[in-house]
């Protein structure tokens, strides 16, 4: 009988992981591995998506706000 565990990830604006195939043991951790994804993004100082048809620049100091953490059990 396999044990479930609770695993938690990142969704990005776009509404999807910032990581493939990887889930952090909690909260936390995945907020920490969102740190180190958005400073992907340092260079041009924000991260870009589409939202209602329209391109926005979201800065990087407000990433966060558009981001979800998501749990899973494995």
């Amino acid at each position: 009988m396999k044990n479930n565990k609770t695993q938690f990830y990142v969704v990005s604006p776009d509404g999807f992981s910032i990581e493939r195939e990887k889930t952090h043991d909690t909260p936390k951790l995945a907020w920490v591995s969102f740190e180190d994804w958005k400073d992907r993004f340092s260079r041009q100082g924000y991260y870009s998506t589409v939202r209602n048809g329209q391109r926005i620049q979201i800065p990087l100091g407000e990433l966060k706000a558009y981001c979800i953490v998501k749990e899973i059990n494995s």
